[in-house]
């Protein structure tokens, strides 16, 4: 099996040397051609290495992030390689970490669980073997779209199948998700579903977009697809027929989105 040419590129000596080991250690499949401490030298490594995949922080000193470095290879036609991103930030606040999973990219938190950063590059690694860039580049455009704007209402999302594969979605289409053990069930609009494979959590980063909102820990929902809402019986009545049931927590800010009388 051929290695994936890679790239680490992390600001900081010691937790790049950290990223290094991790990856000795535990990803045979990987081959670290070069390292680079900031964006200009990560630039030029992957110009002369072309690599397979990138190991890449996503804060730099100097308030850069590694979306200047991505938006810099977008206009030279270069984004053909996998990228694995890295983040110090906490998810539940980091702007950025939601933009990535928007975009059907993986981003891992710090300090890095060796065994998340296995199963990325594993993931990476049949990306790169599927060779499909044209893909990959939509990816890319989605994730660059919501840096530049922050509009999280009318950018499509990309969502990882049972198939294998990710399927790009109008977030329009969705009417709900809904938890099913260790899998998300995504409806969409004329009886279309989608299996996700992640957990209900994992999706959490909807709510950027305003129109979607968590009734249950077992539900997120398009408030676009809301015919009307029982607040006495906490019961959410959608535009397909179907009802959800609301939980105490968020009754009141539910009522306050959909304009009704608290």
């Amino acid at each position: 099996m051929k290695k994936l040419t890679t790239l680490i590129a992390e600001d900081s000596q010691e937790q790049l040397e950290l990223i290094r080991h991790l990856v000795e250690d535990h990803c045979p499949q990987v081959a670290v051609v070069a390292e680079a401490l900031t964006l200009e030298d990560a630039y030029i490594a992957i110009k002369q290495f072309q690599p397979d995949l990138v190991l890449l922080d996503v804060e730099f000193h100097a308030h850069e992030t590694s979306f200047n470095l991505l938006d810099r290879l977008k206009q030279e036609n270069e984004l053909s390689f996998q990228v694995v991103f890295f983040s110090g930030h906490a998810k539940e606040k980091n702007y950025a970490y939601s933009a990535l999973q928007y975009a059907a990219l993986q981003c891992l938190q710090k300090p890095i669980d060796y065994r998340l950063l296995v199963e990325a590059v594993e993931r990476a690694a049949l990306f790169a073997e599927a060779k499909n860039v044209v893909q990959l580049r939509a990816q890319y455009e989605v994730l660059m779209n919501l840096v530049k704007t922050r509009n999280f209402s009318d950018t499509p999302l990309f969502i990882r199948t049972s198939k294998g594969k990710w399927e790009n979605v109008n977030p329009d289409d969705i009417l709900y998700l809904k938890s099913a053990a260790t899998v998300t069930m995504i409806y969409l609009k004329g009886g279309k579903e989608i299996i996700g494979m992640e957990l209900i959590g994992y999706y959490e980063f909807l709510t950027e977009n305003p129109h979607f909102f968590r009734v249950h820990q077992s539900h997120i929902v398009n408030l676009k697809h809301v015919n009307s809402y029982d607040p006495k019986e906490r019961m959410l009545f959608l535009t397909n027929g179907e009802t959800l049931e609301v939980a105490r927590q968020p009754d009141r800010e539910l009522r306050k989105r959909l304009g009704m009388r608290l």
